[in-house]
């Protein structure tokens, strides 16, 4: 057990994606797309599942990057 119930993997992410501006969202979701880009669609798809716990606008952004929808 957790010796802090409120973390988990995603919240902290999703703050620090939260604090970013505009320009900084564009280009941390830029340089994630180009790196999974040639990675199985499965592999994709799992991987924005997680990026979409951390914030659904983040998973949402890199979702569209790669074409996922």
């Amino acid at each position: 057990q957790s010796l802090h119930a409120e973390d988990d993997d995603y919240k902290q992410a999703g703050n620090l994606y939260r604090l970013m501006d505009s320009g900084e969202k564009a280009r941390l979701v830029s340089n994630i797309v180009t790196h999974m880009e040639k990675a199985n669609q499965d592999i994709q798809r799992r991987q924005v599942e997680l990026f979409r716990k951390a914030d659904p606008d983040y998973g949402a952004r890199v979702a569209a990057g790669l074409g996922l929808g």
